[in-house]
């Protein structure tokens, strides 16, 4: 039995990945976006110093981003949330149900 269902891979997917993804971008906002808008900023600089820093260190933040976020939205209520793959719905969006179907067990 394959350990990679549709529970899985949601659960990797949206409540982990996405929000490690987002984290990357508030850490490149927080460190070279929002910085540049200050008078004098140099945005080349900014972005060079970003990019210096070890990557342990930008994937520690995405990291520590993702896990809070989650929480977060776990205590709120707001994820898990239900599977929005009614057939109906995408069809009526213009998706073709047969694109989002899991070949072959699990």
């Amino acid at each position: 039995m394959s350990m990679y269902t549709p529970a899985v891979a949601r659960e990797v997917q949206l409540y982990r990945t996405i929000l490690h993804e987002i984290g990357h971008w508030v850490d490149y906002l927080q460190k070279v976006d929002i910085p540049s808008d200050r008078p004098g900023a140099d945005w080349s600089e900014l972005w060079d110093r970003y990019w210096q820093r070890p990557t342990r260190e930008r994937e520690a933040f995405a990291h520590r981003y993702a896990d809070e976020a989650g929480a977060a939205h776990r205590a709120t209520g707001a994820v898990p949330f239900d599977r929005r793959d009614d057939p109906a719905r995408m069809i009526a969006l213009g998706l073709r149900p047969t694109d989002f179907a899991l070949d072959g067990p699990g």
